[in-house]
C-alpha cells in the first residue's frame, strides 16, 4: 500500500517537520515495515508506503530556471 499524506492532518515527530531544501528526503521505517517518508521537490511531498523503501533515485533530470 502506498499513498501520500497531507502533511497538517498526520504528524511524525522528524519526518513531517522537517525543513528541507529541493532534493533532500527524510524518512523513518517502525519494526512492521511501515515507512513514512517526506522529500521536495517544488513543495514537501509527504509519502506512507509498506512496500517502498526511503532510497531516492533520480529518474528525471529537470532543468531548473
Amino acid at each position: 500500500m502506498t499513498g501520500t499524506l497531507l502533511f497538517n492532518r498526520v504528524r511524525v515527530p522528524g519526518v513531517t517537520d522537517a525543513k528541507l531544501k529541493r532534493g533532500e528526503i527524510v524518512g523513518k521505517e517502525n519494526a512492521e515495515g511501515i515507512v513514512v517518508a517526506k522529500w521536495k521537490d517544488k513543495r514537501d511531498v509527504t509519502m506512507l508506503s509498506t512496500r517502498h523503501g526511503i532510497d531516492m533515485i533520480d529518474a528525471i533530470t529537470y532543468r531548473y530556471r
